[in-house]
Parts: C-alpha cells; structure tokens; sequence
C-alpha cells in the first residue's frame, strides 16, 4: 500500500537481549553484533521506503531471478525462519533477502548454505542478504497483536496497517482525527511493541479507500 512519507513516530522495542537498548527503525542491526554482521558481509536494511521506477535492466534482472526460482530453497535453507525476500529498485533491483539474528555457527553456515545456492545458479550477483531484526513471521504476528487492539480505530477507518519487509517494519497509516489520548495509545504500542513499528500521519479524515482496496 502506498505510505505518507513524512514520518512522524519511528518506534522498536526488543525481542532481544535485555542488555540492548533499541530506538528506532534507524537501529537495524540491534540483535545483529557488528563484527559478525562485517564477517559474514551482510548489508543493513534501508531505513528509508524506496521510491524509485524499475528501468528495464532491473525487470530483466528480476526476470532472470524468477526464472531460477531460488525463493522456495532459501526459505528451506533458513527453516522458514527469515526476513521474506524483496526486489530493491535503490540497488539495481536486486532481490534482498533479510536474515535474522542467530547463534553464530548456526548463521555463519546458514548465509553459507544460501549464497552456495544463488551461485549454484548462477545468481550471485542479483542475490544479497541482508542483517535483519525480525522474521517476517515475527513481524506478521506482532502486527495481528497490534492490530486487535485497536479494533476500534479500524471499524472508524483511522488506521490502517502493513508490513514493509525492505525495511523490516510494520508501518501504520494513521488519519488526522487520531488525537490526544488514542494517539498516545498507538504510540505506546509501538514503542512496546517486539519488532520495528513506524506511524505515519495522514492527512485525512479516514482510510476508507485504503480498506477497501
């Protein structure tokens, strides 16, 4: 779904080690230690949706990665446990895969395992793997939790949700009449809630249209 791009609340908590101390979306390799992420050259996410067109190369690109069909193998590889998979259009339209935290010898042979498969067939230049926080799972979940508990400001069409898996986050769009004390509660959540969650405020009175698509 399309997103207001002037970003108001950028909000996680942790589903992490209590010693950790997470900010916002903008902390993406919280779970994720350093030394570890270079070693195995994984890219952070983007903290920004990205907007840019597909050209032509890009399409041709994408076309040769579905061509080779890595998606179902990745998902064996990582035991469904994984970030999802995107085309990333701000990097030539290469297909990103997030990778969560995990014992070191356990991602060490994982990302191992994943890039032996993409060069295998012969697509280790449009594949990247990249350090995520949460699972797409995780993410799913947590923003059904969320999601129950403002049913009310959903049956008024105030919120409406969605997961932006290259940034791996939940994104709420929220309509102007969200004020004082029910912006307080989603904004509560948000910082409570276990994965990455950004509010978008929206300049309208409801997202009727956006429900209904």
């Amino acid at each position: 779904m399309p997103f207001t791009r002037a970003l108001l609340v950028l909000a996680l908590l942790l589903a992490l080690p209590a010693t950790a101390t997470a900010r916002s979306v903008r902390d993406p390799d919280i779970g994720w230690p350093e030394k570890l992420r270079h070693e195995l050259r994984l890219a952070r996410p983007s903290t920004r949706a990205c907007t840019r067109d597909l050209t032509r190369a890009m399409r041709a690109l994408q076309d040769r990665v579905d061509d080779h069909s890595p998606f179902e193998a990745l998902r064996a590889i990582f035991h469904y446990r994984w970030g999802d998979a995107w085309y990333d259009p701000c990097d030539g339209g290469r297909l990103k895969v997030g990778v969560p935290p995990a014992p070191a010898a356990a991602v060490r042979r994982t990302v191992l395992q994943a890039r032996a498969l993409v060069a295998r067939r012969g697509l280790a230049r449009d594949v990247a793997l990249v350090a995520v926080r949460s699972t797409y799972r995780e993410l799913s979940d947590a923003q059904d939790r969320l999601d129950a508990q403002f049913d009310d400001l959903y049956r008024q069409a105030l919120i409406e949700s969605g997961i932006e898996t290259d940034r791996n986050t939940i994104v709420y769009e929220v309509a102007r009449p969200v004020q004082g004390a029910d912006w307080q509660r989603l904004a509560d959540a948000a910082l409570r809630a276990p994965v990455n969650v950004v509010l978008h405020r929206v300049n309208r009175d409801d997202l009727v249209a956006t429900q209904l698509r």
